[in-house]
């Protein structure tokens, strides 16, 4: 319960931002920190899910999949922090979108995570999957990006 507890909790991390964003939207404040602000709650709506999916793991013994969640998680923290400290200005735009491609990382990561779970490629007493190094996935995570500008 405790678990879940903290899920909803991120829920509501995000649920803020979300709110934050449209309070900036409507006092007419820059477009790119009401942006980062929404996409802070993105990234913190996606640590939720990867939060509650871990859980999910945990509970049918599949430990390397949890573990793979947790990592998941972990990058979209980054980003959402990445992304406060653009909006708060305490950075600048690299910042932003270096957080923005920290969660487009943990998206293709999760893909690739679940499609091995779905084929049985993944074993449970296997290596722990790391998300991929900044190299490899940095074409493919620049395509997530772009589908959603």
């Amino acid at each position: 319960a405790a678990d879940y507890r903290k899920v909803i909790a991120t829920y509501q991390r995000a649920a803020d931002q979300f709110k934050q964003a449209g309070e900036d939207y409507i006092a007419d404040k820059e477009e790119e920190d009401t942006n980062s602000w929404l996409l802070r709650g993105m990234c913190l709506q996606k640590k939720a899910e990867y939060q509650a999916k871990a859980i999910e793991a945990r509970d049918a013994g599949k430990e390397t999949l949890d573990r793979g969640y947790r990592q998941a998680v972990g990058l979209s923290e980054r980003a959402a922090d990445q992304l406060e400290l653009k909006a708060r200005r305490q950075l600048g735009i690299r910042w932003g979108l270096q957080g923005l491609f920290l969660q487009a990382r943990a998206s293709c990561f999760v893909r690739e995570l679940e499609e091995q779970e779905a084929t049985g490629m993944m074993t449970e007493s296997g290596p722990l999957l790391a998300p991929p190094p900044i190299s490899v996935t940095k074409n493919k995570a620049m395509r997530e990006l772009e589908k959603k500008l």
